[in-house]
């Protein structure tokens, strides 16, 4: 029997709000409000698939999977929510091999009447699947139903990616291509596969062809910039740079990839003084403040970065790094003389002391030393404690994957040269780091025939770590697609009883106290904690804390 307007007008209300109870979670209230509805519903045609919804919301999937074979799939075909439901209800009802069976049966007829729905429910069955063969398999058997559909080309390109297979994502994006203009993820992925399949100076020239300065946005010129930086082309990298701080002065971003990139003294000059001057414009922004506040440390503007890093919000997202940082700088002496040395860029930097008590090999990084600290104020540490140090500079953002390019790029040729650096000097010899430099200095020490290792938030097992959420995001996704290839410390650690190494980790930080567990059993390993740190920058903090001095003094010990 046909219902009038009005009393499908009154059933679309009475649905709608038990729909938004049903994502409120208050789910009695919208059972009872269903079943004193239900006659007038029953003729309505969202009323089987709100039932079916609130069946999910109760975890009643037998129930749901009921409804769903009576009233929707019948109706599939026509209807790509109905449709999209019942991939759902399949997958929890039967098992995941059904719900693809059904899913791949009627994907072309539902991405042709609502892409979007279509994509929604291809995605969220995708995430269900267990593992990156499985997701692989389901959008090259969905491309086979519906080979115009870009987004599933776009999506299996992706898993390509993660897989770690980059020729066959590239040629998946270009295939999508053809279909419609690439979305700006797209982009994004194949710019990024770049590095994989070409070096990096030959990304970059790629990148830069597709690239206009006047039009393109932040993240496209930030990552040309990083494609210069690896690839050794720092005043490229520098004019890019500006070009993307001339169209986004307000993008934080650009500030946090100029710190990480290779500057001369005169460039940093050259630039800090509009850097201040676009501060003063736009006010205060936690975020951005603490990069200008690292790169007016980094251009020796100490006074200024002090202050910068002290208005950063104790409270937002990057307030413990300001404070860390700031920790760090105050508790060391001003008066500590910068080893001319430092000034430079060579990539290796060597500071004798006289009558020096033992050597220690800082791997240091793009933003200098531990973490965000210049060089200069880590090296007055070392020499309270009469050290020689050996600064190791990753001026391309790859020494954890290929070494220096003074030594041709490659791992082994580094731990040779640093080995005949340090075999000049008496005493006790260590490596230290910090995060991925920590694994570098592991890694360096084995190489080195060094004993001593000192690792402060230190990455152990980079595969695994690859995989493991914010810790990586600095990092580009090409070096972190070959993670594989890095050999596995807590393999190679294994059967070193003769090494020393020494882990500091902040104690309550659980992502690094996890990590720290898994060395627990190793005999050459020692665990050591900066307590109340609830974040990855132990170093500083240790600093700050007056311990750091402590923790190298038990670290070069017998």
């Amino acid at each position: 029997m046909a219902i009038t307007n009005a009393e499908a007008d009154d059933a679309t209300k009475a649905l709608s709000a038990i729909e938004n109870l049903i994502r409120e979670g208050a789910l009695d209230e919208a059972d009872e409000a269903f079943a004193s509805s239900e006659q007038g519903l029953e003729a309505h045609t969202r009323t089987p698939l709100v039932l079916v919804r609130l069946h999910m919301a109760q975890k009643r999937h037998q129930d749901a999977l009921q409804v769903a074979e009576q009233k929707l799939v019948p109706k599939a075909a026509n209807n790509p929510w109905y449709w999209a439901q019942c991939v759902d209800v399949i997958a929890a009802g039967k098992g995941l091999e059904d719900a693809c069976a059904f899913c791949l049966d009627g994907l072309s007829a539902a991405t042709a009447a609502d892409p979007k729905a279509a994509m929604a429910a291809v995605d969220g069955l995708s995430q269900k699947l267990r593992t990156h063969s499985d997701r692989i398999d389901f959008y090259s058997n969905a491309i086979k139903q519906a080979p115009d559909v870009q987004f599933l080309r776009l999506r299996l390109a992706n898993r390509y990616a993660l897989a770690g297979k980059p020729h066959e994502a590239i040629e998946l994006i270009q295939t999508a291509e053809a279909l419609a203009p690439l979305p700006d993820y797209a982009e994004r992925t194949r710019s990024m596969l770049y590095p994989l399949i070409a070096t990096y100076s030959e990304s970059y020239d790629k990148l830069k062809s597709t690239v206009d300065p006047v039009s393109s946005n932040s993240a496209s010129l930030r990552r040309m910039a990083r494609f210069a930086t690896a690839a050794h082309r720092h005043d490229e990298a520098y004019d890019v740079l500006k070009t993307a701080l001339s169209r986004t002065p307000d993008d934080w971003l650009v500030l946090y990839r100029l710190v990480r990139t290779r500057l001369t003294w005169a460039q940093r000059s050259d630039i800090l003084g509009r850097l201040l001057d676009l501060r003063d414009q736009k006010g205060p922004d936690a975020a951005w403040d603490l990069q200008l506040g690292c790169f007016a440390l980094q251009a020796g503007e100490t006074s200024r970065g002090r202050e910068l890093l002290a208005s950063v919000d104790s409270e937002s997202a990057v307030g413990r790094t300001a404070q860390a940082l700031l920790g760090s700088i105050n508790a060391i002496d001003d008066a500590h003389t910068l080893s001319s040395a430092l000034h430079g860029n060579d990539e290796v930097v060597e500071v004798e002391r006289d009558n020096a008590q033992g050597t220690v090999v800082v791997f240091a990084n793009l933003t200098q030393g531990l973490e965000l600290l210049p060089l200069g104020y880590l090296d007055s540490l070392f020499a309270d404690l009469s050290l020689n140090a050996i600064y190791v500079r990753d001026h391309s953002g790859l020494m954890f994957q290929k070494g220096l390019v003074s030594t041709g790029s490659v791992v082994s040729a580094m731990h040779s040269d640093l080995a005949q650096r340090v075999a000049r000097f008496e005493g006790p010899v260590m490596t230290l780091g910090n995060s991925f430099g920590a694994n570098v200095a592991i890694r360096a020490a084995l190489g080195m025939n060094v004993r001593r290792a000192l690792s402060f938030s230190g990455i152990f097992n980079m595969a695994e770590a690859r995989d493991d959420g914010g810790i990586l995001q600095s990092h580009g996704a090409a070096e972190l697609q070959a993670a594989g290839q890095f050999e596995n410390l807590l393999i190679s650690l294994k059967s070193r009883n003769d090494m020393r190494v020494l882990h500091v980790y902040g104690a309550d930080f659980s992502p690094d106290h996890r990590r720290s567990m898994d060395i627990a059993d190793l005999s050459c390993c020692q665990l050591a904690t900066v307590p109340d740190v609830d974040h990855h920058y132990s170093a500083m903090e240790a600093i700050a804390r007056g311990q750091f001095k402590d923790f190298v003094t038990r670290a070069l010990a017998d």
